[in-house]
């Protein structure tokens, strides 16, 4: 079993190689490394997913669905990273890597960190409270 002192943990914004977005809110990517091999996960909210190895893309697919898994062999390793919605609410996001059927990884990511609930209630709340007073002023 490979430790799993060299992983990072953060999401980052942009891998190498890979297309450059300016707003994070249509892009995030998850960065692994296990050993010399660097693995990115990538995603924008059109659905578009797509896998970096070492800035190689390797995977990539289309996925509107709550859970995809991007399958693929490097060397003797095999991998399976899958993303997943956890939460629809709070748009809470985890990617995760299997190597060898193994769990390897999992890393979270929440576009408003641990404040989402609040800001989500808050938004719902302004939008109601404009609405509401776009309908009064007709009236």
């Amino acid at each position: 079993m490979m430790s799993n002192t060299n992983n990072t943990s953060t999401p980052t914004s942009t891998p190498p190689s890979a297309p450059k977005k300016t707003n994070l809110i249509n892009y995030i990517s998850f960065t692994f490394t296990d050993g010399d091999r660097q693995i990115n996960a990538t995603g924008d909210i059109f659905g578009k997913e797509v896998i970096y190895v070492n800035g190689q893309q390797i995977s990539k697919k289309r996925n509107y669905k709550i859970k995809s898994i991007h399958a693929f062999t490097l060397g003797e390793d095999q991998y399976e990273l899958e993303y997943h919605v956890t939460n629809l609410f709070t748009s809470t996001l985890k990617c995760t890597l299997v190597k060898n059927n193994v769990h390897f990884k999992t890393q979270t990511w929440k576009p408003f960190g641990k404040y989402s609930l609040y800001v989500v209630l808050g938004l719902g709340f302004a939008a109601g409270l404009v609405g509401a007073l776009k309908f009064a002023a007709v009236l």
